[in-house]
């Protein structure tokens, strides 16, 4: 054992004094033979010679090229020579060192981040994936083999699949191992995209069970794997087996003496090994594996000969931003430790300053201002009457702390690039993505949106945070969303024909008609008055906003008493003396208003409806003196007082406090319609309006509804209120004119009423209504009752000639005539949307969704404030990026966070996880289980799985388009229910119509059912489409036996019904 101990230390120290000579031969240029001798020397250290000669042959060997099909570049520069220990193993050249990468990676807080990010979201691939909305692996059949198995071959298949699952996700055969010697899948991947993003390059160890026979070719059968520090895995220098089997045999005797147990190792079949990777530490080899025991997967190859076939790292490409970037760490951490920074001087002019008194100055100041206690202290010096204390500033003109925050980001980013990540996919750096001040959208804080919780200000929610997520209206559906603050902006208000306003930057984008006729994104600051803008047409609802008060959720009946508390009610608060906070509330008293003869039925049916919620209200019925009306008159200013008074009352303080925590307000405040309103189901909002309406607004003799609200705020949240229900409304807004007073009878100049009126006027009537029998709809005023919906000229010029270019059969010559008239006149009044969308859905023209879902305003006014706030936006997370802001279809942030996540998803995580799913199957799955490896292969499926929600909406919008019912069912993972039953027939409306208008019953059922003999059964030869039955029963009036003659059996009937036949079979 000793000698063969000798000999091969002999051989390692002479195959490193030739390996020393060749190198340095080959780097100064030298041409040399091989001494006598040195040729047995080499070929025990692992270099053979060959046909080519010893020095071509040894070139070859150093680089790795010396097979049977040579290849001719080198990998690594030859001209190196490696002095680690002994030239065993390969070095990292102009690379960071491994162990300096450990070190950045638990010091530097962000790449620790970035690291331990990734670990963790591809260790989500830990498990089995469930289902299609899950994110995991799957062990599937290769589509090759699936489509050759028998049945009793993919039962057999899919039974060693299940096995081999819990194999993968135990990492191995678990029998015998402690605790703390295993490890899951989710475990094995974190720690290996941990070492991988870190290093370059992943190491994972194969375990083999020694203990068992080898097979024929002489390997051990497959036990467990598990991941190694990377960091200590080096490329050998291939120079010879015998320098593993020393190493190898020397690890062995370590790890028993450690372990303390015989490890059943056959050491003389060590010597047929080739080892491939040492383990290193301490610059010390201390074990070696083969290219079979250690896998070394290469997340990043680069093929730089300077770097010894290591990866480049995305540490080592942004080292100097790293630097920096501890380097601002440090410095910030130094100020807060010290408590103030002096950046300069303290200069002291005195006859009499020696150096003990500077160094008591000295210790005194810094005393003074350093460490965190003392950040707010004023040193103060005592100083003889000709004596001068000066501070010069060592600060460069203009410098700022700001500037190191601005570097700070832009350090930041570069790192997060050089990793492939977007800031978003790190809690706590998103607001790095969303780049300067100028390059984001801005809406002003006070700018209302849609929540769950109803229509809220964005400063409202935010609430001074820097962000807060929140789900949002985009106007069709409800979106996850994040809300932030941006910067100071410069405000522009933009108006629209309808009276709503919203507060923007000039940066920010509305959904606006184009010139084309199609709505398309424009900047505030490109946009002119005359242009059309989107506003929010659908419904808002939400059922979690209803609130509840004792238990019991507000009623529909509830909340048109509400309405009408709002419209003609008062809410009075009293407090206890010298009091007025809502802690010292003495008693809340709510009152409602009712006409003493119009309005009796409503005045009694609100007052059984509060005892039946459980209130108990009071109703008074009580007579009015003259003295009382010759008062109302004069301090109301009214014409006419009733002489009677019909209301109710409830004194309950306890229900409304409970209202103004829901967002009521009492009528000294100023009335308000709460938040939550807004986004209550369709039939409660309706109820609020319908009670306001009903109390407080009138209905002119030619339909027109019409509410006088003095208060600003109230009549905008009335106005938001109805455009919540897709109801628009226009604002009349009162003049001064002459009319008499009712002090005196002179003439005096007084402002006329501003109103609310209702555009909407049928919509209104079907969503809302009157209480009132009076205020109902009359039959005439049917004709004149809705205000037309209008669309910018463009927009209709484009589709009516579209309309006008295709089949017209189904309009009269008087419509066409009107069309024609639209067209040569340019002119836009003698066409509503809702006669363009009837005449393009009688032609089957395909109507634009935004037609339907939005309407469009024209700008009346753009108005510059000249001031600058602290302005926020919104990012939503859809495909569409938009939402609703003030009714406005305004876009999401400019630096849209989705895209974002898509696009950081396509270039840093998506190709590490196809890196890792070939890793798996190419060099892992082979050694698990050599033959399921060449039927199965493993997927990292889920990683675009949407959510049930996201799908549903998918699927809403693809059905229509392009999709079959069998389509459909694959997409949910149901089974299909084939072409026989409709399965394959398309669910587009607009090609049904299609179908029906050309294709006969019974070539839809042969196409699309496989229905063979529907081709030719006479009783299906007939279209669905009335024009066609039309033109039928006239034929048949004109011309019986024509008719007949179409419908009657053909001759080739049963040839045609063969062959349709035999086709089926076939394809079969």
């Amino acid at each position: 054992m000793s000698d063969t101990k000798d000999t091969d230390q002999l051989d390692i120290e002479q195959a490193a004094k030739a390996s020393e000579t060749i190198s340095s031969a080959t780097k100064n240029k030298i041409a040399f033979a091989l001494s006598p001798g040195m040729e047995e020397v080499l070929e025990k250290s692992g270099y053979k010679n060959s046909e080519v000669g010893d020095l071509m042959f040894t070139l070859q060997s150093a680089s790795g090229t010396a097979k049977k099909a040579p290849a001719l570049a080198f990998t690594e520069n030859p001209t190196f020579s490696e002095a680690s220990y002994l030239g065993l193993y390969k070095s990292k050249r102009q690379l960071i060192p491994n162990e300096a990468i450990k070190r950045i990676r638990i010091q530097n807080h962000l790449v620790a981040s970035i690291v331990r990010s990734r670990g963790s979201m591809l260790s989500l691939f830990g498990h089995l994936r469930k289902d299609r909305f899950d994110i995991g692996i799957e062990v599937i059949i290769k589509p090759d083999f699936l489509s050759i198995l028998t049945p009793e071959q993919y039962e057999k298949v899919i039974a060693r699949v299940k096995k081999f699952e819990q194999l993968l996700l135990n990492c191995g055969h678990t029998e015998g191992l402690e605790s703390q010697d295993k490890i899951t899948l989710a475990e094995f991947i974190d720690a290996h995209t941990t070492n991988g993003v870190s290093f370059g390059y992943g190491a994972v160890e194969v375990i083999y069970d020694r203990s068992a026979p080898p097979d024929q070719d002489g390997n051990y059968p497959f036990f467990r794997f598990r991941p190694v520090d990377a960091g200590t895995i080096v490329r050998t220098v291939r120079k010879g087996e015998n320098i593993g089997n020393n190493l190898r045999i020397s690890a062995i005797r370590a790890l028993e003496s450690i372990t303390g147990e015989k490890m059943n190792i056959n050491i003389a079949s060590l010597k047929d090994d080739k080892y491939a990777w040492l383990q290193v530490m301490d610059g010390v080899p201390r074990q070696a594996f083969t290219h079979d025991e250690m896998l070394v997967h290469n997340l990043y190859p680069c093929t730089d000969v300077e770097h010894n076939g290591y990866p480049v790292t995305p540490i080592d490409t942004c080292i100097s931003s790293i630097i920096t970037h501890i380097s601002i760490d440090a410095y910030q951490k130094l100020y807060f430790q010290n408590g103030r920074a002096a950046k300069g001087m303290l200069v002291i002019q005195s006859d009499e300053v020696d150096q003990q008194t500077l160094n008591d100055v000295k210790l005194q100041f810094q005393a003074s201002i350093n460490n965190v206690a003392n950040s707010f202290r004023t040193p103060i010096f005592g100083i003889g009457k000709e004596d001068k204390v000066q501070w010069l500033s060592t600060m460069g003109e203009g410098a700022k702390d700001s500037d190191f925050a601005y570097m700070y980001d832009q350090i930041s980013r570069n790192i997060l690039s050089a990793f492939s990540m977007s800031p978003d996919e790190l809690p706590g750096y998103s607001h790095l993505s969303r780049g300067t001040n100028s390059q984001t959208l801005c809406l002003c804080p006070d700018s209302r949106v849609y929540t769950p919780s109803g229509l809220v200000r964005i400063g409202d929610v935010l609430n001074k945070e820097k962000e807060v997520n929140s789900l949002i209206w985009t106007g069709s559906k409800w979106a996850e969303s994040k809300m932030f603050y941006t910067g100071p902006k410069e405000q522009v208000v933009t108006k629209t024909g309808n009276g709503i306003s919203i507060t923007t930057s000039q940066d920010h984008r509305f959904m606006a008609i184009g010139e084309d006729g199609e709505p398309t994104w424009k900047h505030q600051k490109d946009l002119r008055v005359g242009d059309f803008v989107l506003i929010n047409k659908n419904a808002v609802s939400s059922k979690e906003s209803i609130p509840s008060y004792n238990g019991k959720e507000l009623t529909i009946e509830m909340m048109e008493i509400l309405g009408w508390l709002t419209g003609d009610g008062n809410i009075h608060t009293r407090y206890y003396k010298n009091t007025n906070n809502t802690n010292n509330i003495k008693q809340i008293a709510l009152s409602w208003f009712y006409h003493h003869e119009k309005e009796i039925e409503i005045w009694e049916k609100h007052y059984q409806t509060m005892i039946a919620w459980g209130l108990t209200p009071t109703n008074k019925r009580r007579i009015v003196s003259e003295e009382e009306k010759e008062k109302m008159r004069l301090s109301k200013g009214v014409k006419n007082v009733a002489s009677e008074r019909l209301t109710n009352h409830l004194y309950d303080t306890d229900f409304g406090r409970w209202l103004y925590s829901i967002g009521f307000t009492s009528s000294t405040e100023g009335k308000s319609i709460p938040a939550f309103i807004y986004t209550l189901p369709q039939e409660y909002k309706g109820a609020f309006l319908k009670g306001l309406f009903s109390a407080d607004g009138t209905v002119g003799e030619n339909g027109i509804v019409r509410i006088v609200i003095h208060d600003d705020k109230l009549r905008d949240q009335t106005k938001q209120l109805l455009l919540s229900m897709g109801i628009r409304t226009q604002l009349f807004e009162g003049n001064f004119k002459n009319d008499f007073g009712y002090s005196d009878r002179e003439r005096i100049k007084i402002k006329a009423q501003t109103f609310l009126s209702i555009k909407d006027k049928k919509a209104y009537f079907e969503k809302i209504g009157m209480i009132q029998e009076h205020k109902q709809p009359k039959k005439e005023w049917a004709s004149r009752s809705q205000r037309q919906e209008k669309a910018p000229q463009n927009t209709i010029a484009k589709y009516v000639n579209k309309i006008l270019s295709g089949d017209t059969s189904s309009l009269s010559r008087a419509e066409i005539n009107n069309l024609y008239t639209v067209i040569n006149k340019n002119i836009n009044r003698n066409l509503s949307v809702h006669k363009l969308i009837d005449y393009m859905k009688r032609c089957s023209i395909e109507i634009p969704s935004w037609i339907i879902n939005y309407y469009a305003e024209p700008i009346v006014s753009i108005e510059k404030l000249g001031n600058q706030v602290e302005m926020v936006d919104i990012t939503v997370y859809d495909d569409n990026h938009a939402f609703i802001a003030e009714g406005f279809v305004v876009h999401n942030s400019e630096s849209n966070t989705e895209f974002k996540l898509t696009a950081a998803r396509d270039t840093g995580l998506r190709p590490l996880i196809l890196k890792f799913q070939i890793f798996f199957n190419q060099r892992l799955f082979p050694i698990m289980d050599p033959l399921l490896s060449k039927i199965c292969e493993i997927n990292f499926s889920g990683i675009d799985a949407q959510s049930k929600e996201q799908e549903n909406a998918r699927l809403q919008q693809d059905m229509a388009t392009h999709m079959s019912f069998d389509n459909v069912l694959e997409v949910v993972d149901k089974e299909k229910v084939g072409k026989s039953i409709g399965g394959e027939f398309p669910l587009n409306e607009h090609f049904q119509l299609v179908l029906d208008k050309y294709s006969t019953v019974g070539e839809i059922k042969s196409n699309f059912f496989g229905s063979a003999s529907a081709m030719v059964d006479p009783l299906l030869m007939y279209r669905r489409d009335p024009f066609y039955l039309q033109y039928l029963q006239l034929l048949a009036q004109s011309n019986p036996t024509a008719v007949k003659a179409y419908f009657a059996p053909k001759p080739f009937a049963i040839d045609f019904l063969k062959m349709n036949l035999e086709d089926m079979l076939e394809e079969e």
